[in-house]
């Protein structure tokens, strides 16, 4: 889904939950990024926000999970604002501009915000 301003109706980003695995694990992946120049702003978090509490209810997940690469600072000050919690570390998890880049596992279960 795309993020848009609710006055003139800009893109100011977007924000999914994929990767969704039913049966005993519930659970899915959130990406999201915002555009510039509204990056930096709420926007996005606002809308990640609002996709995470939909996975918990509409969808009935039991299980929302965000990989980052550490140095990202704002998208770690977000999970963290919304409750997830640091997991570990996968090396070389994700192939960015062709180099494979380490990330940090971060999650929030539906019964507990740490």
């Amino acid at each position: 889904m795309v993020i848009c301003l609710r006055e003139g109706g800009d893109l100011v980003g977007t924000v999914n939950v994929n990767g969704i695995v039913r049966g005993c694990y519930q659970r899915g992946m959130l990406g999201y990024a915002a555009f510039l120049p509204y990056a930096g702003r709420g926007y996005v978090g606002e809308g990640v926000g609002l996709a995470v509490a939909y996975a918990f209810g509409e969808l009935g997940l039991h299980r929302v999970e965000a990989d980052i690469q550490p140095g990202n600072s704002a998208s770690l000050r977000l999970v963290r604002r919304l409750g997830f919690r640091k997991e570990g570390i996968s090396p070389g998890f994700i192939k960015i501009d062709g180099v494979w880049r380490d990330h940090e596992r971060w999650a929030r279960t539906a019964d507990h915000v740490y």
